[in-house]
């Protein structure tokens, strides 16, 4: 799970997803049983200024980092990604009354992830 994040953190990565973030869900194979596909929702965040980034897994206590080399002259992009339903549901919730841009795809993503996980349970 997700840290429970200041108002002041909010505030500044609710800006910085709303103009570098992304959502995304694709869908997986199952390791048993490749008929099977089951939906993988991921949250993430892209910059190549590397302590951005990590500030991002800082104040969530959530998520993974990675590098994105490329070729020069292009600099690499670090990437800051969720792919635990239980994080982009938790980082998302606190995020959402916050975006200006992706505030309304926000809350359809929520309502989608939060059904199918109510599914899962039952």
């Amino acid at each position: 799970m997700a840290l429970q994040m200041s108002s002041l953190d909010l505030g500044w990565l609710a800006g910085f997803f709303d103009g570098e973030g992304w959502y995304d869900e694709f869908y997986v194979k199952s390791r048993h049983d490749s008929s099977v596909r089951y939906p993988v929702a991921c949250l993430g965040i892209a910059n190549t200024v590397k302590a951005s980034i990590d500030h991002c897994q800082e104040i969530t206590g959530a998520g993974r980092i990675r590098l994105n080399p490329r070729t020069p002259p292009r600099q690499p992009i670090w990437i800051w990604r969720l792919n635990k339903r239980a994080e982009v549901i938790d980082v998302l919730s606190q995020l959402e009354p916050h975006l200006l841009i992706k505030g309304d795809r926000a809350r359809v993503v929520l309502a989608n992830l939060r059904a199918r996980s109510a599914g899962m349970a039952s």
